[in-house]
């Protein structure tokens, strides 16, 4: 079940971005709130959770614009 839903959102990601002309970013995040409620995590946990891993994205990105 758990495989068949993965499968699912990564076809709504790219249906948003394609077809729906969505923003990638804006897609992403839907989709990853949509994923955490889908596997059950807990609405306490899901914006930490988010800005955790939206943080450690753009802390990387970050250092390798300000270096080159």
């Amino acid at each position: 079940m758990t495989v068949l839903a993965v499968v699912l959102l990564i076809a709504l990601l790219i249906l948003l971005i394609g077809w729906g002309r969505v923003p990638p970013f804006a897609a992403f995040i839907a989709i990853s709130l949509s994923a955490a409620l889908c596997f059950g995590m807990s609405l306490n946990t899901i914006g930490g959770s988010l800005e955790r891993g939206v943080g450690d994205m753009l802390g990387g990105l970050t250092a390798i614009i300000c270096f080159g």
